[in-house]
């Protein structure tokens, strides 16, 4: 039986990821503002920070995905881990928003070390988490089904952290004590989650069980060319998405000066971009995956274009334009992880190895620097137009917000398009 799923399978696979999201996506949208508004880091060392542990995730990713195709368990080579990583990610995650009473460079010390411990919780969960889909099944469509049962799931995750953490914060005290309760909550959800996916998917072995040596996997990795071209693609179009998720609480705040209306714009962005599953799943059948692709992601950038001319009394006009966004949005959740899987197909066609773990771990590496890129960008931007926390922005500081939500992301976008 390697082709359908039951429903079981693909929710269970599903709620990995929902809970992952619900953990990620906070920090994707949250943490450099939490960490420049309320843990009191300036923008350009909070940025920093966060790319500088990229140079670790470098070496733990590869690394990680290596020792994921070389596992033998009964469990199989990719499930345990998602078993043992559980926990300790839920609770590094909460310890990115304690936000401990330090001094101005202690602080700095203890995001950077914290941030380290989280993406190594995250790699060891999410790598095998995201390889295990070519262990579920070898039929093409149902890979494709398998991944938008995970990424409707993964948005409905990120609508909760995106909608609901602004509020749930407020509503817990607001500030660091507000952040710290809610992220105690959601890392003992994201725990559990991946539990269930532990227990409830089965994995699968369609290869050769035979070890493969680190660097035999290395190579079937950089000889495999739709994988570097969606590769470099995704870093493109990962690091605009979170570069504009991560500046909507700032254009709340500042540029439409309506901070309340924050959940409601993620709010809209991320529930379009599942309402929009259905048919960007029904355009890859009918147009194939890379040209319906494109088509979204040009369709995002004409939409984001237009936010760059919204004035500070158009929070609906703007709402409706996030609602617009969503399409693009849902097809960067989509498409890429239901192509990366292709593409393991290919390597073993022309090197002979199928570097499951190998493969996913690079891509979700591509995934991570997308997210350090854009909060260092963030941090370059709001400082080379003079941000200052917590006050009413100069027209400078405007500019640069209004900048991270439009034509930056924009370009980003277009070239995705480029090295499809």
């Amino acid at each position: 039986m390697n082709g359908k799923l039951g429903i079981r399978a693909k929710l269970s696979y599903g709620l990995g990821d929902f809970g992952y999201s619900i953990m990620g996506q906070t920090v994707t949208m949250f943490l450099i503002f939490f960490f420049t508004d309320a843990f009191g880091i300036p923008p350009v060392a909070a940025g920093t920070v966060m790319l500088v542990s990229k140079i670790w995730d470098a070496v733990s990713d590869p690394m990680m995905g290596s020792i994921v195709d070389r596992t033998r368990t009964r469990w199989g080579s990719k499930r345990p881990w998602i078993l043992w990583g559980a926990v300790p990610f839920g609770l590094t995650f909460f310890l990115l928003f304690l936000g401990p009473e330090l001094s101005a460079p202690a602080r700095v010390a203890y995001a950077g070390v914290v941030f380290i411990l989280y993406c190594t919780a995250q790699t060891v969960v999410n790598i095998p988490y995201s390889a295990l889909t070519v262990s579920m099944t070898e039929d093409a469509d149902e890979r494709s089904s398998v991944t938008a049962w995970r990424m409707s799931l993964a948005l409905v995750g990120t609508l909760i952290a995106g909608a609901a953490a602004p509020v749930v914060v407020q509503a817990m005290g607001g500030g660091i004590p507000g952040y710290r309760r809610y992220a105690l909550i959601a890392g003992a959800v994201g725990a559990v989650m991946y539990i269930i996916t532990f227990l409830g998917v089965e994995e699968k072995n369609f290869g050769s069980r035979e070890k493969v040596e680190f660097l035999a996997n290395l190579k079937s990795v950089f000889v495999n060319k739709p994988f570097l071209i969606l590769a470099g693609s995704t870093l493109a179009t990962m690091t605009a998405l979170n570069i504009l998720a991560a500046t909507v609480p700032y254009y709340f705040k500042y540029n439409l000066r309506s901070p309340g209306l924050t959940a409601a714009g993620l709010g809209v962005l991320l529930g379009s971009a599942i309402l929009f599953m259905p048919l960007l799943l029904a355009l890859s059948r009918r147009m194939g995956k890379a040209r319906a692709y494109m088509l979204a992601l040009a369709e995002t950038i004409a939409v984001i274009v237009l936010l760059r001319y919204l004035g500070e009394r158009s929070p609906l006009l703007a709402l409706g334009l996030f609602a617009l966004a969503g399409y693009g949005v849902g097809s960067m959740y989509l498409y890429p992880w239901s192509i990366v899987a292709d593409t393991i197909e290919y390597s073993q066609w022309r090197t002979g190895i199928r570097p499951e773990g190998a493969l996913y771990g690079y891509f979700t590496f591509v995934f991570k620097v997308g997210t350090a890129l854009s909060s260092f960008i963030i941090g370059i931007v709001l400082a080379a137009f003079r941000y200052v926390p917590n006050v009413e922005q100069s027209a400078s500081g405007l500019e640069g917000i209004r900048l991270l939500l439009s034509f930056i992301p924009a370009a980003l976008f277009l070239a995705g398009i480029a090295l499809l």
